[in-house]
């Protein structure tokens, strides 16, 4: 019991650490959840937040490169004048034109461009990984979900199984034909039963919170709840 009530306690802590606030009268019920669930789609997780701010380092990396391969080429500029002396009625215009670029840096513009060239593949790989943990979350969490509603319907049927056996042990027991401690071990397994049911009930919850968090929707999700 010290040890449950312990157990509580730091959840509690953590959950007033985490909303930054009193948790009295907070509550996420099924019917929001079960909402919630029916809003995700796989097919979302490219606008997790961290996948699109992936995809802008390899625009930047993108447009890096592109001016990196650029310095490769001189730079070409026109320029004139036109002057006129009106004590004269003289004119005079000359037309200048610059031809500006690095005739020789010892490769420091490749080694720029490999870098740039490097710093996009970098980015795109970044991208893949970002995908591929969320997609993995994601699945793994589905399966999770699934197989926590089956078995709560499993572990329902073991309650009901095991009440009905404590009231035919409660009525043998006054019969004389059990045990006390049998009456006692039936109820220890609705108890057990019922334990178990709870667990798998917050795998379930679990899991619904873990796809929204592999879609990067959950904070959105809750906030419009």
């Amino acid at each position: 019991m010290i040890g449950a009530t312990a157990t509580e306690q730091a959840a509690r802590s953590n959950l007033i650490s985490l909303i930054g606030g009193s948790y009295q009268g907070l509550k996420i019920p099924d019917s929001l959840l079960e909402s919630i669930d029916r809003s995700l789609k796989r097919s979302m997780i490219d606008k997790h937040p961290s996948i699109i701010a992936a995809l802008q380092e390899v625009e930047t990396s993108k447009y890096q490169l592109s001016a990196e391969k650029a310095s490769y080429y001189p730079s070409v500029s026109v320029g004139g004048s036109y002057n006129y002396d009106p004590a004269k009625g003289d004119t005079s215009s000359n037309v200048m034109l610059s031809i500006k670029g690095n005739i020789y840096q010892g490769g420091a513009t490749r080694a720029r461009v490999t870098a740039a060239n490097d710093n996009e593949r970098a980015a795109r790989y970044r991208v893949d990984s970002i995908r591929l943990t969320n997609s993995t979350l994601f699945d793994a969490s589905v399966e999770d979900a699934m197989g926590a509603a089956s078995q709560k319907k499993v572990v329902e049927q073991q309650i009901k199984r095991a009440i009905d056996s404590r009231d035919l042990f409660f009525e043998q027991y006054q019969l004389g034909k059990r045990s006390l401690t049998d009456l006692l071990n039936s109820d220890a397994a609705i108890y057990g039963a019922i334990n178990t049911k709870i667990e798998i009930e917050y795998r379930y919850r679990a899991a619904i919170i873990k796809k929204a968090q592999a879609l990067g929707v959950l904070r959105n999700r809750l906030t419009g709840a």
